[in-house]
Order: structure tokens, then C-alpha cells, then sequence
């Protein structure tokens, strides 16, 4: 007695191309590599059952469903890197329209001309009833600490700091930083917004980002509060 065997169908030899003769990772497959799985398909079929003409109709009209989105990608994707193009040229146009103007943009460090006073600039969240105002070197270095008193909520407060240091000497031109803490009653502290306003004098673009300086300090331009034109 003979047995009957069956002819292996479409579908295991499909599975073995994906699997155990092929490394292709199908989440990531090409119109390339599509096209040359259709192919090793069509060769490795069973004669005595051949894929249908309704299947490889199917197939070939997948392959030009993924040829499209593909073109598609790559024409988005090319007119997305134009437009980030255009638009950055516009934005770097007008940042140069910049220079010589007075910019007070949200920064903690200001420019010291070595002369007398230096205005700082904060903002309050809501109203405070203490606080402290700290002015240090580029390094750290306290140079002069100051109590403040009960402060109101408003667009801003000015603080006048004479240049003079807690040693007794006089601040050189230069960068220097300050820091405003603030506290309700309860002492809860309260959000504070460092301010700087100085004269545009270069550009700077480091790591995509855009920068203005304003006396040797470097301030990101989405950082801009306010821009006016020198008096």
C-alpha cells in the first residue's frame, strides 16, 4: 500500500522565505526588499500549485501601494527640510536687524562696565514677604548679599547694586551673576524670573541654537523679553 503525500502550499513556502532563509526583518521591509521576496516567491512556488492570478494581482498592487508611500515620504520629507531651510534663513535674517538695539531677554548673569551702578532685574510670581539678593563672580564667588523686604507682585522689580563687594573693594568691568530668592509668609518660596538688558553686539549659533550677545553674555533668542531701539 502506497501513502498519498501533499504538495507543500503557497503559504509554507512564503513562511520559510521569511523564516530559516531569509534574515529580512519584515517590520522594517523596503519596496527593495518586497520586490525581492515577490520574486524568490514566484521561483520557489510549487508548479502543481501555482499562486492564483487574483493573489499575485494583490501582490503586485501592494508593491505599488508601498513604491507610493515611499515617493511620498521622500517628497515630504524633502519639503519639510526645505521649509525648516526657508525659515531659518528668515529667522537668522531678522535677528542680524538686531544689532545695536537694547534687548532685555530672561538671564541671570549681566555686564558690568567697572562704573557706578548696574540695574537687576526680576519678576515675581506673586507678592513676597522676604527675600535675598545675591551678586557673584563667573565663578561663584559671593561678592555682595543683600536682605529684601516685602515686594509686591508686578511686571517687574529694579534692584541698584553700587559695584561694591562685601570685602570693601570695587567690582571690575566684567560678567557677573546674581541670584533672587524669594519667600511668602509661610515660607514658601516663590518663582523668580532673572532679567538682563544690554546692547546687542554679535550673533552666536552653537549646537542649532541662536544666541544674542549683549556684552559678552549670551542669551538663547527665544529668551527675549523685550527689544527696543537705542536712545
Amino acid at each position: 500500500m502506497i501513502s498519498s503525500t501533499t504538495a507543500p502550499t503557497n503559504t509554507s513556502k512564503s513562511a520559510g522565505l521569511l523564516g530559516s532563509e531569509s534574515n529580512m526583518d519584515i517590520s522594517t521591509l523596503g519596496k527593495e526588499d518586497f520586490l525581492k521576496l515577490l520574486i524568490a516567491q514566484l521561483k520557489n512556488q510549487d508548479p502543481l500549485n501555482p499562486a492564483s492570478n487574483t493573489e499575485f494581482v494583490a501582490q503586485l498592487a501592494q508593491f505599488s501601494s508601498l513604491e507610493q508611500m515611499t515617493a511620498m515620504n521622500t517628497n515630504l520629507e524633502a519639503s519639510l527640510n526645505s521649509n525648516t531651510g526657508i525659515a531659518e534663513s528668515v529667522s537668522n535674517a531678522m535677528i542680524i536687524n538686531y544689532f545695536g538695539k537694547t534687548v532685555t531677554a530672561e538671564s541671570e548673569f549681566f555686564a558690568y562696565d567697572g562704573e557706578g551702578t548696574q540695574e537687576l532685574q526680576f519678576e515675581l510670581e506673586r507678592p513676597a514677604a522676604y527675600g535675598t539678593i545675591e551678586v557673584t563672580d563667573e565663578i561663584g564667588n559671593i561678592l555682595s548679599s543683600v536682605n529684601l523686604d516685602a515686594m509686591d507682585n508686578g511686571p517687574q522689580f529694579i534692584y541698584e547694586w553700587d559695584g561694591m563687594t562685601s570685602y570693601g573693594t570695587e567690582a571690575k568691568e566684567g560678567v557677573y551673576k546674581y541670584e533672587v530668592k524669594a519667600f511668602d509668609a509661610l515660607d514658601n518660596e516663590i518663582g523668580v524670573i532673572h532679567m538682563s538688558t544690554g546692547v546687542v553686539s554679535g550673533i552666536s549659533y552653537q549646537g542649532g541654537v541662536t544666541s544674542l550677545n549683549m556684552g559678552g553674555i549670551l542669551v538663547p533668542f527665544d529668551k527675549v523679553l523685550n527689544i527696543n531701539d537705542v536712545e
